[in-house]
Parts: structure tokens; C-alpha cells; sequence
């Protein structure tokens, strides 16, 4: 069992300006709501950033915002969280690869994710929406041909999944229609993976296979009167043991998101350096007989256009590296903003602890105003959170017995003799319970007379 220990993180803000301060969110693992905006001051929200139950760093930054009609707008947002991320820093890149933004930086999508549990039958299967940080459970209520569910909170949403044409319907109590997936959607919102009957595995055998669908991306949102946006993708596709086979989904981009006026935003990718992943199986040639999934590019860029495809601004991403060899980790440096000229807004820039237990982790953020937020990282130790413990035997007694579970361990002593070993025969056993409850609480239990002694037996 592993010390608990509360990381604190400072900050130093130097402006040029006056600070305003925000509240620390709630969520512990969530980037606050306050967040940095692309050519603005970041320093109001300097001392939201810093999450006050766990002493990590955590924001978004807003990169787009466009406008709309009656509440449905096209809008980027990325993530940085700063937890985790000095153990990716030492765990090579097949177990821990960097995102399509670098260490600790985040873009996600909602989506629906099937646990499908290694079989190819919906029977067993359970569903999680992903959205915002958080997963929701979602529970079969009625249907077959389509069927209704429900979240595990119970909100008032109406969600429908049609099978035949893999597509979710999440209505929201402003009557918006979320829709996930659909495989006629020309948009690749559908990722797949291979089965063969009921299973799901590993094989090169091209007979009997099947496309089953596995994550179902956000396709469209769409309001009352009929304003919608839409969202593309970029499946890379692989075939599983043959190229006679099917394909399964090895990963999947957001490219596009296009809003009601006709304005979009595209996204453009670029190759990873061989050494920021790893692919997991290289015992023959692709294609092969494992489903894997892996990112081999990064975001490069997005852009803008309005409704008559006049491009209104690009922002870029600028990187570096930290690391060598399989354990290269991307870090985002830059975010550079273009105007439809090429006059450049002054840009973000992101500096990181390159050394020392914190290695990794953000260190600097500089605003396009001169701005500058610095992070220092300190770990204290919590004195009534130490997990570890040593457990004494009761005067005359040894040969334990151990059984531990979530927040508990029991103890068997056995009566020593006068050699200070176990009693053969019959003879008592004291039990001791420890439980976890933010400190260890310890006590004899019982006294268990008469027990017969086997050397190979536990209790």
C-alpha cells in the first residue's frame, strides 16, 4: 500500500495589468470553466487554473468561437491537465504514447463507447457516453428494433439507438437531437472492430468475419427549427489477418466541424516521429492479426472559413520535445494565430519542467499581452494518510495468515511453543482486523480455540 500525498502547486503571476480571481471549480479531474482565450490577457484566470483539492494544474484554452444560430455554434476547445503526467514521463510509449497535442494536453470529442466485454453479441454489451471529462452509463429500458435508453442518473434525456443503421439519438431537454454515429453518414462517425460469430479477438483468418461497431463519434447537433452542425472524421482503416478481410478502425480524427451558416472549421494533422509511438505487435506485416488502436499524427493546425469558404484565420501549433528513444514526449510550445493576411496575433507560449520529480509538467504559461503564470509543484506528505503499516504479533504468537481486501487486512496468529514454533495439534488462533478509514483502526476480533494445524493450509 502506497503514502498519500497532496500535490501543491503555486503560482507566480507577473502582469502588466490587474489581476481579477476566479473560484476553484469543483470537479478535481476536470479543467476548470475559466479558462485562457487566444489574444486576450490570461491573467484572470490565473488562480482558477490551479485546482485546490488535488494541486493540479488544469484549464482549457478557447481557440474558436463562431457564430451561430439559436444556440448551435461551431467552437474549439483544448485541455491541459497536469495529472499523470511525470509518470508518462517515465513510461515508455507503448504504454504511454502522447495525444495528437502533446503531454498532458487533450481534444476530445463526444462519443458513445461500447463495452463490448470480447464478444460480438449486444446482449452483454454496456454503454457509456463520454462527454466533458465524465462517462455516463446508459441503461436499456425498451426495444429491440430500436432501442430506448436512459442514463444511470436518470436525466431527462430521450436516447435511442438503431441498430440497423448504428446510429444514436440523444435529445436534451431544450429539444436539441445529438446524434452519434450513423454508418450512411458519409463521415466516417462510426468506428468499427472485427468479430467472428459471438468472439472477438486475435486472428488472420479471413472466413467468417464481421464489422461490428464499437465507438459511435458525434455526427450532428440540430435545435427545434432545424439549425444543424456536423461533424467528419478520419478513419484509418486496417484490414484484420488478410486483405480479403474486414477492416477495423486503428484511429479516427476530427477533420471538420461545420455550423449552421455554412461556416466550418477544419482540422489538419501531421506524422508523429517514429519514436512517439509504438506499435504493439511487428511480428509480421500488416495487415495483421490484431485489432489495435494507436495515434500516429498530431494536430498541426486548424482553420477557419466562413460561409463563402473565405478563410478567416489559421491557428498553429508549435512543439518540442522532451525525452529520447521510446520514452520522446511531445510538449506543446505554441499557439500561433494567422489572420486571413497572414498578420499574426501574438501567440500563447507553454514552457515545462524538463528535470527533477515534476518532469513534464507545465511550468510557464506567457499570454499574448506579456502575461506570465509560473507553476511550482511541491509534494507534502499528509501525516494521517500513510497507508503503511507494521503489524506486530501478540506475545506468543506467529505464523501468520494474511487476507487483504479493498480497505481491510485480517491477520490469523497462531500459538507458538516453546521453541517459538507453531503448535501442532489443536491450538487457539487470535484474529486481528485493520481497516482503512483515512487512518488505520486495529483490534483483536476473536480468539479461535481448538485449531488443528496443517503447514500448508491457511486459514
Amino acid at each position: 500500500m502506497t503514502s498519500q500525498k497532496l500535490l501543491i502547486s503555486t503560482l507566480l503571476v507577473i502582469i502588466s495589468s490587474f489581476i481579477s480571481g476566479f473560484g476553484q471549480g469543483d470537479a478535481p479531474t476536470q479543467a476548470p470553466e475559466a479558462g485562457f482565450n487566444l489574444g486576450s490577457d490570461i491573467s484572470g484566470s490565473a488562480i482558477s487554473s490551479v485546482n485546490l483539492f488535488t494541486g493540479e494544474v488544469a484549464f482549457p484554452v478557447n481557440l474558436v468561437s463562431l457564430p451561430g444560430m439559436n444556440g448551435i455554434s461551431p467552437s474549439v476547445t483544448i485541455s491541459y491537465n497536469s495529472a499523470d503526467v511525470s509518470r508518462q514521463t517515465e513510461t515508455w510509449n507503448r504504454d504511454a504514447p502522447t495525444g495528437i497535442l502533446g503531454l498532458g494536453w487533450s481534444m476530445d470529442f463526444p462519443r458513445i463507447i461500447a463495452d463490448h466485454k470480447q464478444t460480438g453479441t449486444r446482449k452483454d454489451d454496456d454503454f457509456y457516453l463520454f462527454e466533458g471529462g465524465t462517462a455516463r452509463k446508459l441503461i436499456l429500458t425498451r426495444g429491440t428494433t430500436l432501442q430506448h435508453y436512459a442514463t444511470e442518473e436518470k436525466l431527462y434525456w430521450d436516447i435511442t439507438y438503431d441498430p440497423a443503421l448504428e446510429e444514436w439519438k440523444l435529445i436534451t431537454e431544450d429539444g436539441r437531437v445529438m446524434s452519434y454515429g450513423n454508418k450512411n453518414s458519409g463521415r466516417n462517425t462510426v468506428q468499427w472492430m472485427v468479430k467472428w460469430g459471438n468472439w472477438i479477438g486475435s486472428s488472420i483468418r479471413p472466413g467468417n468475419q464481421a464489422q461490428m461497431a464499437h465507438v459511435w463519434n458525434l455526427s450532428s447537433i440540430e435545435n427545434r427549427i432545424g439549425d444543424k452542425m456536423t461533424f467528419a472524421y478520419d478513419a484509418v482503416l486496417q484490414y484484420v489477418g488478410s486483405s480479403s478481410g474486414k477492416q477495423h478502425t486503428e484511429a479516427s480524427y476530427l477533420i471538420e466541424i461545420k455550423g449552421p451558416t455554412g461556416a466550418r472549421i477544419n482540422f489538419a494533422y501531421a506524422e508523429k516521429l517514429a519514436q512517439e509511438y509504438m506499435e504493439p505487435h511487428k511480428e509480421k506485416a500488416e495487415p495483421d492479426a490484431y485489432q489495435e488502436f494507436y495515434q500516429k499524427k498530431y494536430l498541426q493546425r486548424i482553420t477557419v472559413h466562413n460561409e463563402y469558404d473565405l478563410k478567416l484565420n489559421t491557428i498553429n501549433f508549435e512543439y518540442e520535445f522532451l525525452g529520447s528513444g521510446d520514452f520522446t514526449k511531445r510538449l506543446l510550445k505554441e499557439i500561433v494565430s494567422e489572420g486571413h493576411y497572414g498578420e499574426q496575433v501574438p501567440p500563447i507560449k507553454f514552457q515545462y519542467n524538463s528535470t527533477g520529480s515534476h518532469t513534464g509538467r507545465l511550468s510557464q504559461v506567457t499570454g499574448p499581452t506579456g502575461s506570465t503564470i509560473k507553476y511550482t509543484y511541491n509534494e507534502v506528505q499528509l501525516s494521517l494518510a500513510n497507508r503503511y503499516k507494521s503489524i506486530t504479533a501478540p506475545t506468543g504468537y506467529g505464523a501468520p495468515s494474511v487476507w487483504q481486501g479493498n480497505n481491510f487486512v485480517v491477520t490469523g496468529w497462531r500459538k507458538l511453543d516453546a521453541y517459538g514454533k507453531a503448535e501442532k495439534g489443536s491450538a487457539p488462533i487470535i484474529v486481528q482486523s485493520h481497516t482503512w478509514d483515512g487512518h488505520w483502526i486495529s483490534k483483536d476480533v476473536t480468539m479461535l480455540n481448538n485449531i488443528s494445524y496443517e503447514s500448508t493450509a491457511y486459514l
